[in-house]
């Protein structure tokens, strides 16, 4: 399924970014859910996922 995001897929997306990239997953600090609350509310900005059993697989911003 293609949709748009969620606020609560923060955590979908950020392990679909950690396996593309061989990364750690980060912590989740008041920085970067700060980042995340900013991009979310930017009506100019639009995350669109792939989604398959439940999990995003793929995005584009």
């Amino acid at each position: 399924m293609i949709r748009e995001i969620l606020k609560d897929d923060l955590d979908g997306l950020l392990r679909l970014y950690m396996q593309l990239h061989n990364n750690p997953m980060p912590e989740k600090t008041v920085e970067l859910l700060q980042i995340w609350d900013n991009i979310f509310q930017d009506k100019n900005h639009h995350v669109i996922v792939a989604e398959e059993n439940g999990e995003i697989v793929s995005s584009r911003i």
